[in-house]
Parts: structure tokens; sequence; C-alpha cells
């Protein structure tokens, strides 16, 4: 688990793994505790190429949700080297209580060259733990 304390801010780097793929496009949706930590910023990685096209860019800190999508400009090259999808900043909340708790990865989506779904996903979910 990340360490962080109450009131401090850190960011999650989502990195992949494309294996034998090449990344045209991809989708996540992050579910976390509201009531733990809010989500300040999300800038796009370097896995789709120096300027991918945002298709969303969802924020909601009332129920603990982002939901971004990101496309390749240009053309994909396979397969694709491994590299981080988003750059998640997120703040941890001044009433948050000591403990550890999950940002968990819903819904992740990533399509190929010919921007057909990649079934064979494996997901982590991440942890931060709260200390005081």
């Amino acid at each position: 688990p990340q360490p962080a304390q109450p009131g401090q801010t850190f960011v999650v780097n989502l990195e992949v793994m494309p294996g034998k793929y090449g990344l045209s496009a991809g989708e996540l949706n992050l579910v976390f505790d509201p009531a733990i930590i809010s989500i300040a910023d999300v800038q796009p990685g370097d896995l789709f190429g120096s300027n991918p096209l945002m298709g969303t860019r969802q924020m909601n800190n009332a129920v603990g949700n982002l939901k971004y999508a990101l496309a390749r400009v240009g053309t994909t090259t396979s397969p694709t080297s491994p590299g981080t999808f988003a750059a998640i900043t997120a703040k941890v909340l001044e009433s948050a209580r000591t403990g550890t708790y999950e940002l968990r990865l819903s819904n992740v989506g990533l399509a190929d060259h010919k921007f057909e779904k990649i079934t064979s996903i494996v997901t982590e979910h991440a942890t931060i733990e709260i200390r005081q």
C-alpha cells in the first residue's frame, strides 16, 4: 500500500503492460471511498502517445468515481510499449481515518489496433494506507 497522511496529496500512475497488443484506445472506471480521498486531477500518461484524444474525463468526488477514456491519434504500433495510462492526483481528506483503503479499477477496457476490445485484461487494484 502507498502510505499517506490526512491532508496529503499523492499521484497514482496506472501502468499498462500491453504484451503482444498494439493499443489504440482505453477506458477506465476507478471507484474510491469519497470519505477518505478526493480526486484533484487526472492527466494522460505516455501509453497512447504524446497527445492522445480525450473521450471522457469525469471526476465525481461526491460518490467516489472517476471515468476516463483516451484514444491514440495516428498509427498504432504493435506491440505497444508498456506505459502509463493515466496519472491520477488525489488528496487524502483531513477527516480520513487510519486504515487501508482500496482504489478499485472496475471496467477497464483496452482496444487493439483495429479498435476491437481486448478480452484478456488482468487488473490489479491499488491500496492506500492512511497513517496519522
